[in-house]
């Protein structure tokens, strides 16, 4: 049967419980149209009583871009995805930073990343050319406007809270290759000089990025911060995912090897400590999702492993009553566990789901599935498949498909 149910397992709390909590977050945290804030359960108002709408921008790009996009990949069109798209609207029609190239939300570079991704897919999800729009005034600052990453920077983050941007930029890359070719061939140098950079210094003996890198000297950066600096990025895969988008487009063979270089050097950290002292589940979480991302295209059998493994690192984080930290890195572990039992499942669900019913699946010889459900008491329900969600949801990425545009992507 054909996944066409917009929910992982329970259909009843899918379209209950969970719509519920959708409309009371947007009926209480909605402080400037669709733009979100902080808001105290204690007091039944604001957190900061008085705006401060560089916290609500950052607040709502990383809603949209660490929440409801991954859900959007995942359902599809739904009240999320709209919640989303005007979330997104609000943030521009509200946006008050003059920069070079029109005004924008924020000059945070983390928020720039956050909006990068989030509207080079909703361009794919609606087709609407004024997400393009809205991305270039920020992408051009970078690509164009002496700015650059790698040339102008002497602090480059490639982890969390600063890699974002380099992972928006590549995605905008991709879509202007439909949108505006003049464009996208003005960014190839700069993309290129930018993923080649940090290949040349921004990465130890086995392929691993550091956290940070002064990209013109090449070195650690000094001072108070060079400790946090030397030490890796959980958010290697992430990164890598960008060197292996812009394989797949321009044909650069380097950046797939440099893909496949780290994900065999993976057996090489086990259990590591991505994020010390307190090994806080996050870094697993991210660490965990890069791999299975790379994992989907280039299937070494050393990430494989090594997922496998750290997996129960993440899960033995959690604690009894079902929370891990009791802060928002929790929703991490929530999304890493899922996106794991997708994997080992191949997109496969059953319905009803109960706790005893599991069910597993391998690829086959010539693109056939072997497929397992397994009970321990008698269960009578449906078993669904995946869909292929992109070309089903991304209108344009369809479009480009019929016309066989985006084979390579």
């Amino acid at each position: 049967s054909t996944n066409s149910n917009n929910y992982f397992f329970d259909s009843v709390l899918f379209g209950s419980t969970m719509l519920d909590i959708l409309h009371a977050e947007a009926k209480y945290t909605s402080r400037v149209g669709r733009v979100r804030d902080d808001y105290s359960f204690e007091k039944h108002t604001w957190v900061r009583e008085k705006l401060d709408m560089s916290k609500a921008v950052f607040g709502t790009a990383e809603y949209i871009k660490d929440g409801l996009l991954p859900l959007t990949d995942y359902l599809g069109p739904s009240p999320w995805s709209d919640e989303m798209l005007g979330m997104m609207d609000d943030l521009w029609a509200y946006a008050n930073v003059k920069w070079p190239y029109g005004v924008i939300p924020s000059s945070d570079i983390e928020v720039h990343g956050d909006l990068l991704q989030a509207l080079a897919r909703l361009y794919w999800f609606t087709g609407n050319p004024k997400y393009i729009e809205y991305a270039t005034r920020v992408g051009d600052y970078y690509m164009l406007g002496g700015h650059h990453l790698t040339h102008n920077n002497t602090w480059l983050q490639l982890r969390d809270h600063g890699c974002e941007v380099l992972a928006g930029l590549v995605e905008l890359y991709v879509a202007l290759q439909y949108t505006d070719p003049t464009k996208h061939e003005a960014y190839r140098k700069p993309i290129h000089d930018m993923l080649d950079r940090i290949l040349e210094v921004g990465r130890n003996e086995h392929g691993m990025l550091y956290n940070v890198i002064d990209p013109k000297t090449g070195k650690t950066p000094g001072g108070k911060k060079r400790k946090f600096a030397s030490q890796l990025s959980d958010t290697w895969g992430y990164t890598y995912n960008a060197y292996y988008t812009v394989y797949l487009l321009d044909n650069t063979t380097a950046y797939r090897d440099a893909v496949r270089f780290v994900l065999s050097n993976l057996p090489h950290y086990p259990r590591y400590n991505w994020e010390p002292p307190n090994d806080a589940q996050d870094g697993h979480a991210d660490s965990i999702e890069g791999a299975i991302t790379l994992y989907n295209r280039e299937p070494v059998a050393a990430a494989k492993a090594w997922a496998d493994e750290d997996i129960h690192v993440l899960w033995s984080k959690q604690r009894n009553g079902g929370l891990i930290e009791g802060i928002h890195a929790d929703g991490n572990f929530a999304r890493t566990t899922i996106m794991y039992c997708l994997w080992k499942s191949l997109g496969a669900t059953v319905q009803p789901w109960r706790s005893d019913v599991g069910v597993g699946a391998v690829p086959g010889m010539d693109g056939e599935v072997l497929l397992l459900v397994v009970a321990t008491q008698p269960w009578d329900g449906s078993l669904f498949f995946d869909v292929p969600r992109h070309s089903l949801y991304y209108v344009r990425t369809r479009l480009c498909l019929s016309a066989g545009l985006a084979q390579s992507v």
